[in-house]
């Protein structure tokens, strides 16, 4: 019977950060983060008979996330949504009496050590000797999609589960199932397991006072740009930017600095609308490495605002 450590597990990580483009001031707006994993014994079949053998061990499901940037705005909700929980079993029934196999899961889904629910389910068959064995297990994928208000923090669940979300470190986001296998007389029974966990953020965006003909207000404080903070900058965003050998994001932000003009490249891969003109941009100060160009600080965009021009008075 093959160990746990002899399995051949892999994990697919695939780690996406989504924003929008406000359209007004005030929108409520998302963020989002997405994981998702997969195992396999691949190299390490089953052969002959197993009981409740340990194919994935508690913690496989398992990530750190981001905590949620305050300088986007107002945290209103944050939602887990669990999805496409499920694992396959293939492979050759014996000669004799035929042959089975069977899997399992069933768990906690956990933020930072907090549990907020649980699930479980399996799924098993046979077939008659040296003919196929397939299964699905369960019977149809887990989902799990919970949404936890701000205001019922301490109410509907535990309030460790939103200071986590709101603190300064990666929070630990789990579904804290082992998955079990069984198999009777098989040859090459291969197993695979999948599962995806998607994080959003809803908030009311902080509003942004009209920029162009007609603006008023106060200029506001310049940003700290410091590698490792949360800013939110307004000024003006340009895209084409060329450096030696390629070495730039394509996009630089002008704005008002500490000592005037200013600017700072931009990533902004994580924005689906992209655009140049008027904007506020939170996200955070990054330092990259090129080549030619040595260390640079680049301002990764989480969100952009787009500003609402004033009207003219006729």
């Amino acid at each position: 019977m093959p160990s746990r450590t002899s399995s051949r597990i892999t994990k697919a990580l695939s780690i996406l950060l989504g924003a929008i483009v406000l359209a007004s001031s005030l929108a409520a707006e998302t963020v989002v983060r997405t994981q998702e994993f997969a195992a396999s014994n691949a190299g390490s079949l089953y052969h002959g008979d197993g009981n409740a053998v340990e194919f994935v061990s508690p913690g496989f499901f398992s990530t750190k996330m981001q905590p949620f940037n305050a300088s986007l705005g107002t945290l209103q909700s944050f939602t887990v949504k669990w999805e496409n929980i499920s694992g396959t079993l293939s492979g050759t029934c014996g000669a004799g009496t035929g042959g089975n196999a069977s899997g399992s899961f069933g768990g906690t889904f956990m933020i930072e050590g907090s549990a907020y629910g649980g699930t479980g389910g399996g799924q098993g068959g046979g077939n008659g000797p040296r003919l196929p064995v397939e299964v699905t297990f369960p019977a149809a994928p887990i989902v799990s999609n919970q949404t936890f208000n701000v205001g019922n923090a301490g109410v509907d669940y535990d309030p460790a589960i939103l200071a986590a979300v709101t603190g300064t470190k990666p929070f630990l986001v789990a579904f804290d199932s082992p998955v079990t296998v069984s198999y009777g007389n098989v040859i090459n029974l291969a197993a695979r397991v999948t599962a995806k966990v998607t994080l959003t953020y809803a908030y009311e965006a902080s509003g942004v006072k009209p920029l162009g003909p007609g603006a008023s207000g106060s200029r506001p404080k310049p940003p700290v740009i410091k590698a490792g903070g949360n800013v939110k900058i307004s000024g003006t965003l340009h895209r084409g930017l060329a450096a030696i050998g390629g070495e730039t994001t394509g996009w630089k932000l002008k704005y008002h600095g500490a000592k005037g003009n200013a600017s700072i490249e931009v990533d902004m891969s994580a924005i689906k609308e992209a655009r140049e003109g008027e904007v506020t941009i939170a996200g955070q100060i990054r330092a990259r490495q090129y080549v030619e160009r040595g260390r640079i600080l680049i301002l990764k965009a989480e969100a952009v605002v787009v500003a609402v021009p004033s009207e003219k008075t006729p």
